[in-house]
This record gives structure tokens, sequence and C-alpha cells, in this order.
């Protein structure tokens, strides 16, 4: 249970966490378990989306998600995959040496603390930067209109795929931009759902800025779609 606890925070700490697991099968079957746990990244863009499509009501529709989808998801994949990788003849319990423990000084805590937090801040902001840069220029045509920019060639392209998953083709496209990293998915709706005469700046700077706002994307993107992104 720690690594999937460890997983709210991160979930690459959730994965090698997995090594205090005794074998490999129960290995697998842990990390298969811990994409369900969301991080704390997810746990950042999907009320924000929330919000922007349902309001208020976006609270507890993030509160239903967290408490209906993950019991469910794990149980599924445990089901389905459980028996065959880790058979009960395998099932064992957890024995590991721990070190010894200090009552822990305030003063270092909280700078380390900070000092990580600016550090995971630094990152998001670049990564979330550099991804709306690029959906920017992909989306840019001569005549200012989206439909006759690269981004609407490849979208178009893709979007039998993303109709399967019951999504537009360009919140499919942000969908994308999640698997470099969760906070990516912001920045790319506000270069796909800004004003088509937004500018660089306005792209970057996120969902607040000029050219995109929460409002705006309630009106193109429907409860449905946004429940699936």
């Amino acid at each position: 249970m720690m690594p999937f606890l460890s997983g709210f925070g991160c979930n690459i700490a959730s994965v090698t966490g997995m090594r205090v697991v005794d074998s490999w099968g129960q290995r697998v079957l842990a990390i298969a378990l811990s994409w369900a746990v969301p991080c704390g990244s997810t746990l950042s863009v999907i009320p924000t989306i929330a919000y922007a499509i349902f309001g208020f009501g976006g609270m507890l529709v993030t509160l239903v998600m967290l408490a209906v989808g993950i019991p469910l998801v794990m149980l599924l994949t445990a089901r389905v995959f459980g028996n065959a990788l880790a058979p009960e003849s395998e099932r064992a319990g957890l024995i590991m040496e721990l070190p010894p423990y200090h009552c822990p000084q305030m003063r270092p805590l909280l700078k380390m603390a900070f000092r990580r937090y600016l550090g995971i801040l630094k990152r998001a902001f670049k990564t979330i930067s550099v991804v709306a840069v690029v959906f920017w220029a992909l989306s840019y045509s001569a005549s200012g209109v989206i439909d006759d920019s690269m981004m609407y060639s490849i979208g178009t392209f893709l979007e039998p795929v993303s109709r399967f998953f019951g999504m537009g083709w360009k919140l499919f496209m942000a969908f994308l931009a999640g698997i470099l990293a969760k906070e990516a998915v912001l920045g790319a709706l506000a270069a796909l759902f800004g004003s088509a005469s937004g500018t660089l700046f306005a792209t970057v700077s996120g969902a607040a800025a000029a050219g995109f706002s929460p409002a705006m994307l309630a009106t193109q993107v429907s409860g449905a779609e946004a429940l699936v992104l």
C-alpha cells in the first residue's frame, strides 16, 4: 500500500517503490495498478477542467470520479490479470528492514520541501510553455483559421480514433499532450481553444490568458466529452 500512497505525489515514485514487492508477478501487477492512482499533476488538471465545464458542480464531478474510478479500475485490472501474475501460491507477506527513525527538525524539513516545490513548479512551467508553443505553432495559419493549420490536418486524420474514445480532435490532441506531462494538457487546451487571433504570449500564459477562458472552453466542449477527457 505504501507505494500506492506515494503515487498521489508522483506515479514515478509509486512505480519505483514497487521494488520492495517480493515476486516478479506481484511487481508487474502492482505497477499495472499504480497508474490508476491520480498524481499531484492529475489532481490539479482534472479540477481545473471540471470547473471550466461544470462550474462549482465540477467539485462533485471530481470527487465522484476519484471515489468510483480509482477502486473500480484497480479492481477490474486485478481481476483480469491477478491470477496470472500473482497466483495464490506466490502471495506472501512483506518483510522489510526499516532504518531507525528520528524526530524531524521542522526548519530543515520545510526548507527541503520548499526547494523541491520550486523545482517541480519550474519543471511544470517549462513543460506547459514548451507544449503550448509547439501547439500554437502547429495551429498557426496565414489566414488565422485553425482549419488551415497543420494541427487541423493531424487532428482530423486521427479523429476516427478520437471519436471511438468519445472526444473531438481538439480534445484528443490535448489528451496526447498529457503523455509528456499532465500539466501540458492545460497548455494544449489554451493553444487549441484560444481565440484565433490570440498572440503567442496569450497562449503561453495558460488557461487564464486573454485569448482563452473557462467560459470559452465550456461553449466548445460538451459535458460528455469533458468527462471522457
